[in-house]
């Protein structure tokens, strides 16, 4: 550094640990006007809504705005025919397109190098990185991430285990700006995710989901409807979600990903959110049936939660038929004097109540009372 009193000395860097010489200035993602403004200078367009939307899409970041803009002038395409491309080629796109005619690097080439330097320096920091990327990529929870090694590929989980190997992946992913921490929770740009899952190939990008999946289902607390367990699965929710459609979309890890959305139903039930409760529950039904087939008792267990979301959003008809095909399971299964077919039975014998066909819910709940009075006792809270 020049020395001496005059002027000043500003310096750039994606490394964020500057305090020992220099007062940091971080530079953050562009405000959504910002963006608009930026999108609609630079392709010369005027459609406000459209720039909106894919500012949006592209988390405001500058340099995805620039080359998008960029795109849009050099192809004649209208901002919204570049935000269908986008999401359909979301790969290529980020790979190609100069946000100027003097800056040659591209949204994915940018932060190629990073990638590779973290991986060099760090295992344990680039399957974090992978991991992350199959989440939300806001407020993803490392406190609860570091306690579940058994699911953790063999690099993070020895990291996760010794507070120095952790902090030293930490700091390599913050040397290169591709992730911001603050105290247990640790948030990527959705764009950072998609090139990382971009370089992975098929086979890799289905274990990464698997991953994610079993992370966060083995990190769910049960019983979901507890309200003492509500503080946790808000924390865990949005990268539930996450990583469960992208485990979806790939196949991957099925029997997990339907057990995640059967719990997520059940905490979303639990809270009164009866429509995102059924929607989520019916995904859980569709992934259980391909993976255990039409009978299992899995099966019947998702049925029975979304019975009794049906039977809430007074949909009578259609929790009465899960409800019914549940016990049917249940019965096969574990024979007509077990506690899970009792269950079954008084969650029926709710729906008949609703439907007012009270002699066949008192048989209902007759049966559950015996049945359960023969299991647990005549004190039992059941």
């Amino acid at each position: 550094l020049p020395q001496g009193g005059g002027g000043q000395i500003i310096i750039t860097s994606r490394d964020p640990a500057w305090r020992g010489l220099a007062e940091p200035l971080p530079v953050e993602i562009m405000k959504p006007e910002e963006a608009v403004s930026l999108l609609l200078n630079r392709s010369g367009q005027t459609d406000e809504a459209a720039a909106a939307e894919l500012a949006q899409e592209l988390g405001y970041l500058p340099l995805a705005l620039a080359q998008a803009g960029a795109y849009v002038e050099e192809t004649g395409r209208s901002l919204a025919d570049y935000l269908d491309l986008f999401r359909k080629r979301q790969k290529e796109i980020l790979g190609r397109g100069r946000a100027t005619s003097d800056y040659e690097f591209t949204v994915a080439t940018t932060w190629e190098l990073s990638f590779q330097k973290v991986a060099e320096e760090s295992e344990a920091a680039a399957e974090l990185l992978r991991l992350c990327a199959f989440l939300a990529p806001e407020e993803i929870p490392l406190d609860v991430i570091k306690t579940q090694t058994e699911e953790l590929p063999p690099a993070l989980a020895q990291a996760a285990a010794d507070d120095l190997a952790w902090d030293k992946a930490l700091a390599a992913l913050r040397r290169y700006s591709l992730v911001e921490v603050s105290c247990q929770n640790l948030s990527v740009h959705r764009l950072i995710q998609a090139v990382v899952r971009s370089r992975l190939d098929e086979a890799e990008k289905k274990r990464w989901a698997g991953v994610a999946v079993e992370v966060i289902w083995a990190a769910s607390p049960a019983p979901a409807e507890d309200v003492r367990n509500w503080p946790l699965f808000a924390r865990l929710l949005a990268h539930g979600l996450a990583a469960a459609e992208r485990a979806e979309k790939l196949g991957a890890a099925p029997e997990s990903t339907g057990s995640l959305l059967n719990q997520i139903g059940i905490y979303l039930g639990s809270r009164s959110q009866f429509k995102e409760a059924a929607a989520v529950l019916e995904k859980a039904l569709k992934i259980k049936e391909a993976a255990f087939g039409p009978d299992h008792s899995e099966m019947a267990i998702t049925l029975g939660n979304l019975g009794l979301v049906y039977n809430n959003l007074g949909d009578f008809d259609r929790a009465k038929d899960c409800l019914e095909r549940a016990l049917k399971i249940f019965k096969a299964a574990f024979g007509p004097n077990h506690p899970e077919t009792a269950r079954a039975l008084n969650n029926l014998g709710l729906v008949y109540r609703a439907l007012e066909e009270l002699d066949r819910a008192k048989v209902c709940h007759e049966r559950a009372l015996k049945i359960f009075k023969a299991a647990y006792g005549p004190d039992h809270p059941e």
